[in-house]
């Protein structure tokens, strides 16, 4: 389903419908007359709301595709790295299973935006504030049931990333899907792909073009590499020769 919407564009009246009251969503935020501030490569920079709504958050288009992937799976426990404004958040706590969304956030000023925007969608969401590596662990320490899904935004890495997603494995079950945003954003980062494609314990690594896609099926599974970019129309950051 996930994977015919980037070709195919088309939407169920229910999809529409969470479409809609995102974006309206976003739209609101856009019209916030406050200074927030995004912590981006350990450091700080003032942005306006329309920024960080319209410049900086996920895309309707692949707000959609995160959304569909919830749906899809059938998620019940969804835990994102990176809330920014919380329009990730929304479509990913608007899939009709999820009882348990966990965010968390560096910025003080956006974890509390994005837990004013996320409970829109999801009364039970979590917004967690607080650098990954700090809370992270205590954050699945606490979790009593195993992760269906997990969204990487925060980390811009390929180091920081391997070090939080090697804290959340124990926490993944057999055919979990794990997200990883930005795999061109840098040559650092497509190296994370890399080194992901390769990784033991995946049974496919998707790659639709902003994201990479990760079923967890563990023991000492090798993954199925496939690679969408060429046809979802995502070109990325980067000009990487194929």
């Amino acid at each position: 389903m996930p994977i015919n919407f980037l070709f195919k564009k088309s939407l169920s009246d229910e999809d529409k419908k969470v479409f809609s009251k995102v974006e309206s969503i976003r739209e609101q935020i856009s019209n916030i007359g406050i200074l927030f501030t995004p912590i981006m490569m350990n450091h700080s920079l003032e942005r306006t709301a329309s920024e960080i709504a319209m410049d900086s958050s996920v895309t309707p288009e692949w707000g959609m595709f995160l959304y569909l992937c919830a749906k899809f799976f059938q998620a019940r426990t969804i835990l994102e790295l990176g809330s920014s404004a919380g329009i990730s958040g929304c479509y990913l706590a608007s899939a009709p299973t999820c009882h348990n969304f966990i965010t968390i956030e560096g910025s003080p000023t956006l974890a509390r935006l994005a837990e004013h925007t996320i409970r829109q969608i999801n009364t039970q969401s979590r917004v967690i504030h607080g650098r990954f590596e700090k809370v992270l662990g205590n954050v699945l320490d606490n979790l009593t049931e195993q992760i269906d899904l997990v969204y990487i935004d925060g980390p811009k890495t390929q180091a920081e990333t391997l070090h939080l997603f090697r804290l959340i494995i124990p926490k993944l079950k057999r055919g979990s899907i794990i997200i990883f945003d930005d795999i061109t954003w840098s040559k650092d980062m497509w190296n994370l792909w890399r080194a992901l494609c390769t990784w033991e314990g995946f049974s496919y690594a998707i790659n639709v073009g902003r994201f990479g896609v990760c079923l967890w099926y563990g023991d000492k599974t090798q993954p199925v590499k496939v690679d969408l970019s060429l046809f979802t129309g995502f070109t990325g950051r980067l000009r990487i020769k194929k």
